[in-house]
């Protein structure tokens, strides 16, 4: 009889990121999966800048995140989620 949480937020590691808010991670697929199940979350990845490319190759699975928090602030998606 445990309520089932869903969170609003959601803090995604990840490897590497691009000005897209794509995410690089480490290949397996689970955050995308879990994105995937969580569609009304709002995920937000955290990294540094220094893991910034210029462009991320994207897959069809691949969820883009609604922003990245960075040492210097925040990257927020555009258009948004």
């Amino acid at each position: 009889d445990t309520p089932i949480v869903r969170p609003d937020i959601l803090l995604v590691p990840l490897v590497g990121f691009d000005g897209a808010c794509n995410r690089l991670g480490q290949g397996a697929g689970h955050y995308d999966r879990a994105l995937t199940g969580l569609p009304d979350a709002w995920p937000i990845g955290i990294g540094w800048d220094v893991q910034r490319v210029a462009v991320l190759p994207v897959d069809p699975w691949d969820r883009p995140l609604a922003g990245i928090v960075t040492e210097t602030g925040l990257l927020e998606r555009t258009p948004p989620l």
